[in-house]
């Protein structure tokens, strides 16, 4: 089992058919987008709040609370997100935004589910190291996908 095939099955996910450009399975680029999505905007925390002010609140409570996660529709999930933010994963996973909003429905619940142990929302600063971690481990800053990441500075 490869770094990335182990990641996916950590989130309770499996390779979906089909791969990015790049040749990396789509649920590769996904998961390293929802990352993205999560630090730029500024941790996990933030992004939930977001979606339960745009209607998703008792989605996202599930996804966090220790029961079974309820369920989000790709619309649901334009809708919350905006259109903008849409085009922006699509662009940066190369998916029809059809494609991605449709893996993004199944994937989201389960990241934040796996990322909010005992209902906890990590910090983003724990959240942000442990990414770190993870490029470091897969080796010279590479990416969950593959793809080059900004090196790590080591500086202190």
């Amino acid at each position: 089992m490869g770094m990335l095939d182990f990641f996916l099955q950590l989130f309770g996910l499996k390779s979906a058919p089909g791969t990015n450009p790049d040749g990396t399975p789509h649920q590769a680029g996904i998961l390293e987008a929802v990352f993205s999505m999560i630090q730029g905007h500024g941790g996990m925390e933030n992004v939930l709040n977001d979606l339960k002010q745009k209607g998703l609140g008792e989605q996202v409570k599930s996804w966090v609370g220790s029961g079974p996660n309820m369920p989000v529709t790709a619309d649901q999930l334009r809708s919350a997100l905006g259109q903008e933010k849409i085009d922006s994963l699509a662009k940066q996973t190369g998916l029809p935004v059809g494609d991605l909003l449709g893996q993004l429905s199944t994937m989201l619940p389960h990241v934040v589910d796996k990322l909010t142990p005992n209902g906890q929302v990590p910090d983003h600063g724990l959240l942000q190291s442990g990414m770190a971690m993870l490029r470091q481990l897969l080796g010279s800053g590479q990416s969950l996908t593959g793809s080059a990441a900004a090196p790590v500075s080591t500086r202190q």
